[in-house]
């Protein structure tokens, strides 16, 4: 699966999607409060629940820096 195709199933729209390279980059703050972040964490979270737990809940990290780092490794 591509960064494209998890950006579709999880409902970003074209403006959604074109912005998420600034925000895995950083030069956009704050990822947390955006509809982009909220689509990812639904989608990476609950409906294919491949975000641990721990992370989910913030317990060992913060859901959006998780997030974040998947989408990077994903686009390397």
């Amino acid at each position: 699966m591509s960064v494209k195709e998890i950006y579709s199933r999880a409902g970003l729209t074209e403006c959604e999607q074109i912005d998420m390279p600034k925000f895995i980059s950083g030069e956009s703050e704050p990822f947390y409060e955006s509809t982009q972040f909220e689509k990812l964490y639904e989608y990476l979270g609950y409906t294919i629940a491949i975000m641990p737990y721990e992370n989910a809940r913030g317990k060992t990290a913060t859901p959006d820096d998780w997030i974040l780092e998947f989408l990077e490794r994903w686009q390397a």
